[in-house]
């Protein structure tokens, strides 16, 4: 987890907003419960980082992290954008996009 987060954190410079799309690390389930990406959020905000989220099955706020319904606002308001799988929502913002599946190589 913390490498992970390090990694991250060395993309966004001076400390700015990471964006977490969706919680849920299977795709089709909406069980994100004990999602590891929690640890992942809570060692970036320590780090100083904004964390957001967008979801749209949670309103408010998920474990004290925003929550962003509007999906055009979440992209723009990221630095960073961490998807566990590429989406066709995050293509227009691909350059900020950190997931394992974008091109097989992160």
């Amino acid at each position: 987890m913390e490498f992970v987060a390090d990694k991250i954190g060395r993309r966004v410079c001076p400390k700015g907003t990471v964006g977490v799309f969706h919680l849920v690390i299977k795709s089709g389930s909406d069980n994100f419960r004990e999602s590891s990406i929690l640890d992942i959020m809570k060692w970036l905000r320590g780090d100083g980082y904004r964390v957001i989220v967008y979801e749209p099955t949670v309103r408010g706020e998920y474990k004290e992290f925003p929550v962003e319904e509007d999906l055009d606002r979440f992209r723009d308001g990221c630095d960073i954008i961490l998807a566990n799988r590429m989406a066709e929502e995050l293509e227009p913002v691909i350059g900020k996009v950190y997931c394992k599946g974008k091109f097989n190589k992160d």
